[in-house]
């Protein structure tokens, strides 16, 4: 399930996960600690792959924001091509993930003229939710840093901050707890990212003070679900 509700949040909509089976790769057999490298460094271009493909359905209107995004695109597909040709040669290509519902980009946004934090150490990731979140009538403004983002919490007082698990300079839950010990830091909706979900991880986000837990990549749709649920539990 990719979102999962902390004790902050009163009500509780389950959302379906995005599903997709993954194919096996070529001979000689990986180890465990291979594959687990492979996965680490694959997740952050796939999560933006699959984001910027949901965010380019609904932007086929705007011949702009697609070159933007077909951009971005071609740029996570070399990193990622890379990083397999290095690990695995010979590996298998990967099926075609489930469609998600990307939702009606006519549908006004209850939430517009907000603002949002993204903070992510992808600058593909980071530039596709901040097209997103623009095209939805939004504020944005983003970080790669954790450091930053502390900051920029603080000065801009967005009203939704996306915040990334992984980052360079201190963890995401270091973030979010800075973020809370600031003077109104309880009124910051938090939503941690991350390609995580098990129990644990689920714990340690919501003992950090996270409002949400949404696992990457969000679709468009369930984006739409959290600025939703942020603009009601504010």
């Amino acid at each position: 399930m990719p979102i999962f509700f902390t004790a902050r949040i009163t009500h509780v909509t389950e959302i379906p996960p995005l599903n997709g089976a993954a194919a096996p790769l070529a001979s000689p057999p990986p180890t465990a600690k291979s594959l687990a490298t492979i996965a680490h460094d694959l997740r952050s271009p796939l999560a933006s792959i699959r984001t910027g493909i949901e965010v380019l359905k609904l932007s086929l209107h705007d011949p702009v924001q697609v070159e933007k995004l077909l951009s971005m695109l071609e740029r996570q597909t070399v990193e990622m091509t890379e990083i397999i040709d290095k690990m695995v040669p010979k590996a298998a290509p990967q099926p075609a993930a489930a469609d998600a519902d990307p939702g009606n980009p006519n549908e006004p946004s209850a939430y517009s003229n907000q603002k949002v934090l993204v903070v992510d150490d992808s600058r593909s990731a980071v530039e596709i939710l901040s097209l997103f979140f623009r095209m939805e009538g939004l504020e944005v403004e983003t970080a790669q840093l954790g450091e930053e983002a502390v900051n920029l919490a603080r000065d801009s007082e967005p009203c939704v901050v996306f915040l990334d698990l992984g980052l360079p300079d201190m963890s995401g839950y270091e973030v979010a707890e800075k973020v809370r010990q600031m003077p109104g830091g309880d009124k910051f909706f938090l939503v941690a990212l991350t390609g995580r979900n098990e129990e644990e991880d689920r714990v340690k986000i919501k003992e950090a003070g996270f409002d949400l837990h949404v696992v990457k990549p969000p679709a468009p749709a369930i984006l739409r679900d959290v600025l939703q649920l942020a603009s009601v539990n504010r």
